[in-house]
């Protein structure tokens, strides 16, 4: 019988879960246009959004990640891929939030941190269910999930950032492709 070293095995639970987060984010890209989820298609023709960097935890702060960075890095990102940003919240613009959580699992991974970079839009949608109410709700999601050592958070920070920009541009650009065919 194979044996996973101790070591290993409290990693595995941490490993799956980021493998199965990368491996639905795939999911859309592999499906057929047809097939795209509503999900998805809620970002064709993205123009337009409100941008916020949710706040972040005290042992980022104490490694050099910063909101301010965070918020200059998603601005530049966005304004290189033409989103105009608006600074007047509404309701009416789609919102998109960026949350970062870092936490130790000393059991897992005794020297390191495990870093989740969440991207979410928000948007006006009608729930036909509630009499066709108007609701903000989160309509598209993403996650990058890093284990990182400490020397390593800040960098692991950034590029799982980038990472799901890259995502969300992607996305946008298969969406109104999709709804102009």
């Amino acid at each position: 019988m194979l044996s996973i070293p101790s070591f290993r095995r409290h990693q595995l639970p941490f490993i799956a879960l980021a493998m199965a987060a990368l491996l639905s984010m795939g999911t859309a890209i592999l499906k057929p246009k047809s097939q795209m989820p509503g999900e998805d298609l809620s970002l064709s023709d993205l123009a337009t959004l409100n941008f916020e960097v949710l706040p972040i935890d005290q042992s980022l702060k104490e490694v050099g990640v910063t909101e301010k960075a965070l918020h200059a890095l998603c601005v530049r990102r966005l304004n290189e891929e033409h989103i105009q940003i608006s600074h007047v919240p509404d309701h009416a613009t789609p919102t998109l939030k960026l949350l970062i959580i870092a936490k130790e699992n000393k059991a897992a991974a005794p020297d390191a941190k495990f870093v989740c970079v969440y991207l979410t839009l928000e948007q006006r949608v009608h729930v036909e269910r509630l009499d066709n109410r108007r609701l903000k709700l989160p309509t598209w999601s993403t996650l990058n999930i890093q284990i990182k050592q400490p020397g390593n958070v800040e960098l692991g920070t950034t590029t799982a950032t980038h990472a799901v920009l890259d995502h969300f541009f992607h996305m946008i650009a298969m969406a109104t492709a999709q709804s102009k065919s």
